[in-house]
C-alpha cells in the first residue's frame, strides 16, 4: 500500500506484504473510516488489517468463511466491516448463496446479511475486428449502503 497526500506526492509506505502484524498477503479490499482509519481485507490471511490515517498499524481481526472477490469488503459510517462470504460449495448450473460478515469495530462478528442471488437474462458477446458487441443484459444487481442494508434493484424497471 503506498500513501500520497493531496497534491499526489508520494508520502510513505503502509504495511508490507507477509503474515504477521502490520503485513498482508492478498489485498481484497481497502476502506477507510470516518475516523481516517485505514482499513484492508486480506483473506489469505484471514483478516481484516486496520491502520491509523498516518500508516501505522494498530490491529488486526480474524475473519473466518470469507473469500477472494472483488468487492468483498466495506466499511459502513458507524465503523462497522463488511465481508462477503460465501455458504457451501458451488455447484454446476447452481449460483452459490452469498452474505456480508457484519464485523463490528471490536472484531466481532455482529451480524449475517445474505445478498439475494443476481439474476440475468441469457446474452452473448460478439467479438469483431472494432471490439465486442454486446446487447442490453436485464440483470439484478446488489450493493451494501453505508449503514449497513443490503439494496436490490433490477436494471430493466
Amino acid at each position: 500500500i503506498r500513501m500520497y497526500d493531496s497534491a499526489g506526492k508520494f508520502v510513505r509506505k503502509v504495511g508490507r506484504s507477509g503474515g504477521g502484524p502490520g503485513e498482508y498477503r492478498a489485498i481484497q479490499g481497502i476502506a477507510v473510516t470516518t475516523d481516517s482509519r485505514i482499513a484492508i481485507w486480506d483473506p489469505a490471511n484471514a483478516r481484516i488489517t486496520v491502520f491509523d490515517g498516518k500508516g501505522e498499524y494498530k490491529e488486526s481481526h480474524a475473519v473466518q468463511n470469507a473469500f477472494f472477490s472483488s468487492n468483498s469488503f466495506a466499511v459502513d459510517r458507524a465503523g462497522n466491516y463488511y465481508v462477503k462470504g460465501i455458504r457451501g460449495a458451488p455447484q454446476p448450473g447452481r449460483d452459490p448463496a452469498h452474505y456480508w460478515l457484519k464485523v463490528n469495530p471490536a472484531g466481532q462478528v455482529v451480524d449475517t446479511l445474505s445478498i439475494p442471488l443476481q439474476d440475468s437474462d441469457p446474452s452473448f458477446v460478439l467479438s469483431t475486428p472494432g471490439g465486442y458487441l454486446r446487447p442490453f443484459v436485464r440483470m439484478t444487481s446488489n450493493a451494501l449502503s453505508m449503514q449497513g442494508s443490503v439494496i436490490r434493484g433490477r436494471n430493466d424497471r
